[in-house]
């Protein structure tokens, strides 16, 4: 699925090409346009469709290139539906001015999405080096609720204010096994947002992994 659109960066001219990929037959990213806010701002808004079970959320993978070259545009170039996205019509929004292509002319510019399932822990190995192949890993609801990994409980929070079950999975396990308290750090995924810490403190915003 390409398109043929001028968008305009500092000194630089892209030509636009957007292509899909699926995960699943039916996990889909369809419908992609590009629109540049050009001339008020130089950030591009890609709008697409997923289409995905009720209630599953995907990290949608964004993968930018020249050609056959990949380009390096950083995650602060990037904003808007990329995390724990749930199905429906989406907006990722890149800025090309966080980029080192201010000045370049990209004319065979093209842009690749996979939506990917969302993890919901984050496993850092301590006895590896930082930045070692294997020192991160991730643990998803499938390994969860098939057992692969021990005790698990669904839907164990509920709000204290609506009184509304949270949709959640819990790792229960993770709290009986030595390995988790010594060697390997858990982390658990919560989405992006903020919270209050008490009365009179202000919100606290929370960034997930």
């Amino acid at each position: 699925m390409n398109s043929k659109r001028m968008i305009h960066t500092v000194a630089a001219v892209f030509l636009t090409g957007f292509c899909v990929k699926t995960m699943a037959e039916d996990t889909v990213i369809s419908d992609i346009s590009v629109r540049q806010r050009w001339p008020w701002s130089r950030k591009v808004d890609i709008d697409y469709l997923l289409t995905a079970e009720p209630g599953n959320r995907y990290d949608v993978s964004v993968t930018v290139r020249n050609g056959t070259q990949i380009l390096d545009f950083p995650a602060a170039s990037m904003s808007g539906d990329i995390y724990s996205v749930s199905q429906g019509q989406r907006r990722i929004v890149l800025d090309p001015m966080i980029t080192i292509y201010t000045n370049d002319t990209l004319t065979k510019f093209n842009v690749f999405l996979n939506p990917q399932p969302t993890p919901l822990y984050m496993i850092v190995d301590l006895t590896e080096d930082a930045g070692a192949a294997n020192q991160i890993e991730y643990v998803y609801e499938a390994d969860l609720t098939n057992g692969l990994l021990g005790a698990w409980v669904r839907n164990p929070i509920t709000n204290q204010y609506s009184g509304e079950v949270v949709e959640s999975v819990v790792w229960t396990g993770v709290a009986t096994n030595e390995i988790y308290k010594t060697e390997k750090l858990v982390l658990r995924r919560i989405h992006a947002g903020t919270f209050a810490m008490g009365d009179s403190v202000p919100p606290t915003t929370i960034v997930s992994f």
